[in-house]
């Protein structure tokens, strides 16, 4: 089956599928044509419409053409170009409704720290707050110093006096 190269190269294109070449030459009529006879790259060629389709013959095309074309087709002359009323120019309506109005975010007023009450030294119930971030620290120390090695990252401070007074006993 000819299969007609769109892409048209100086000489022709050539390609080399599992072995076989093909040379897509020039014709006579300008396309670049080759020949194929294996399906599996007849539809590796046709799987590629951007450079490849299938060469209908050209006399075969040009009657094709010639049936499809309307047999009682009138000349255009000046008349028939004049005669026609003018179509008026109208609006064309959306054919989709509009997006959603989309509604900002709301503006949330910026407090100072010192109104906020962060930072105090008391909690709610009025007793101080330890530093517990400064009591894990102390503790992981006692403990990499007792076993050697850093207690585990997610453990609390409870939980690493624990593993020390467990130790101890």
């Amino acid at each position: 089956m000819n299969i007609e190269c769109i892409l048209k190269r100086e000489g022709g294109t050539k390609v080399d599928i599992g072995g076989t070449d093909y040379h897509f030459a020039p014709i006579a009529d300008g396309r670049h044509v080759a020949f194929v006879e294996n399906q599996i790259h007849m539809a590796r060629f046709l799987s590629i419409p951007e450079a490849y389709r299938l060469a209908v013959d050209l006399a075969a095309q040009q009657a094709q053409q010639a049936q499809q074309a309307p047999q009682s087709a009138t000349p255009i002359s000046e008349s028939t170009i004049t005669s026609a009323p003018p179509r008026p120019i109208t609006a064309i309506a959306p054919s989709a409704p509009a997006a959603p109005v989309v509604q900002a975010a709301p503006i949330v007023p910026v407090v100072p720290v010192e109104q906020t009450g962060a930072g105090n030294e008391e909690s709610d119930d009025g007793e101080p707050v330890e530093d517990k971030s400064e009591l894990r620290a102390l503790l992981a120390a006692q403990y990499k110093e007792k076993f050697g090695k850093a207690p585990h990252g997610k453990w609390t401070a409870e939980k690493i006096e624990a593993a020390l007074q467990g130790e101890a006993q």
